[in-house]
């Protein structure tokens, strides 16, 4: 009966069945090794693997349970103990295919690419129709940047089941890398009509595009990549490529911003493009400084990010020089003055971009941060109003004005907009330190502790916090 769960897949009534079995028989080693098969499926390794080994206490040739204890050893990484199961389910049994594929697997996995492919050989030998071998074969041959090879096993995959998905993406990878992008392409939309929601489907096809010169068509795979999944980096970065390619090289940096956040780790690959694409904007902007006001717009963003503030200013001044009604060329300048401390020319820029733009959310919350720091609390309070009337959810606005608030000594109010940055970023550490300040004045030194308590759980390196938490427990307890 446990077999017959498995086999509709009810895996948790099976491993009942086979635990009763094994109640009634201890020693059973059949009822061993099937539970560990319905481990195995349910992925619980562990488990699999404990029940493997107490069916091969009980039967030493039972070549199986080697195979499904190597099976489950590859499944979690472990391949050297992996390939020492399946050699001995196949001294036991050297007609054991899959024995061979999955040895083959686990070798392919530790690079070793010759023994890979001779076990994947065997397996065909015993099993011509073996699908999986041939495609595995052609995943070992792709690594071994032997495309044709990999392109015959891959075909010989499809010859015996059409709707092998990854079949077709790894002989599309290994066209595209012998430079023939039509059967490429072609390989890479049967995936998508075969998985849809494949988004390395798109873009792979999206890179194919690049190289035949098709940019639009690139872009709009990579749109559908990433709609498929926001956070696929590489699918950001090839977009960026293709707008490179078209010359639009403010979408082109945006997107490289984006692969950036979404996959920080490979930020040196990525930095190649993006700096690349910065210098073939530069050479756009020396060829037709008259057509790229958007293009310095974005080269002084860039420059920003990177600290260099004067340089930022001056490709918004060149901007705004060729298209004064450019509201986000105002507004990125006033941002740049502000971190120059610079709070006229500031709030000047966010004037001008809110004439332009009225709906500039972050506009009125930057002029309100420009007013706060020139201690003109009430019209900074004012640009924080503004700032969430347009914007509810900004907590950076609720936080500022809660320091306005707290700096005209309105301690509830403060208080409140402390508690609405909170409830919007719960991780705000600068928050609950500030709040803390704001019971502390009103004499609630319980919760002024709390609060900086919480500061110092958030940033441990919170030296204000520390500082004040040690004053409001010595007011709690002044012996």
């Amino acid at each position: 009966r446990g077999s017959a769960y498995t086999m509709k897949g009810d895996f948790s009534r099976a491993i009942a069945d086979y635990t009763e079995a094994l109640r009634l028989d201890p020693d059973d080693a059949a009822a061993y090794y099937h539970r560990g098969i319905v481990y195995t499926e349910k992925g619980d390794y562990d488990r699999a693997i404990a029940d493997y080994t107490e069916a091969l206490r009980r039967n030493h040739d039972h070549a199986d349970a080697y195979f499904g204890r190597g099976s489950a050893y590859t499944m979690k990484g472990d391949f050297s103990r992996a390939i020492a199961d399946f050699d001995v389910a196949l001294r036991r049994n050297p007609d054991h295919a899959a024995a061979y594929h999955n040895r083959g697997r686990a070798y392919a996995e530790k690079e070793d690419f010759d023994r890979a492919i001779a076990d994947f050989d065997a397996a065909l030998h015993l099993d011509p129709n073996y699908v999986d071998a041939y495609y595995n074969r052609g995943v070992v041959y792709s690594s071994k940047r032997d495309f044709d090879r990999a392109i015959a096993d891959f075909s010989a995959a499809l010859d015996r089941n059409p709707c092998h998905a990854d079949a077709s993406i790894g002989r599309g990878v290994a066209y595209a890398n012998k430079g023939d992008y039509d059967h490429a392409i072609k390989d890479f939309s049967d995936v998508a009509r075969l998985r849809p929601q494949d988004a390395e489907a798109y873009n792979n096809r999206g890179i194919a595009y690049i190289e035949k010169g098709e940019h639009d068509r690139a872009v709009k795979d990579f749109d559908i990549a990433l709609r498929l999944k926001p956070d696929y980096a590489f699918a950001a970065i090839n977009r960026g490529l293709a707008y490179d390619k078209k010359e639009d090289f403010d979408r082109a940096i945006a997107d490289f911003d984006a692969a950036l956040r979404l996959d920080p780790a490979r930020a040196g690959a990525y930095k190649e493009e993006y700096d690349r694409a910065i210098a073939e904007r530069d050479a756009a902007l020396r060829r037709n400084p008259a057509g790229y006001a958007g293009a310095y717009a974005a080269r002084g963003a860039m420059y920003y990010d990177k600290g260099d503030f004067d340089r930022a200013i001056a490709d918004f001044d060149a901007a705004l020089r060729l298209n004064p009604a450019r509201a986000g060329a105002y507004y990125h300048r006033g941002v740049a003055y502000t971190a120059k401390k610079d709070y006229d020319r500031a709030i000047a820029d966010f004037d001008a971009a809110l004439r332009l733009d009225p709906d500039h959310a972050d506009a009125y919350y930057h002029r309100g941060r420009a007013y706060g720091m020139k201690k003109d609390y009430d019209r900074a309070i004012a640009d924080f109003d503004a700032a969430l009337r347009l914007n509810p959810d900004h907590a950076g606005a609720s936080y500022h004005r809660g320091r306005a608030y707290a700096e005209k000594g309105e301690y509830d109010r403060a208080i409140a907009d402390f508690n609405a940055a909170l409830s919007l970023d719960p991780d705000h550490a600068d928050a609950s330190y500030h709040r803390g300040r704001a019971y502390a004045e009103k004499g609630d030194f319980t919760r002024a502790a709390a609060d900086y308590a919480a500061a110092l759980e958030k940033d441990p390196g919170h030296a204000p916090a520390k500082r004040h938490l040690k004053q409001a427990r010595k007011a709690l307890d002044p012996r």
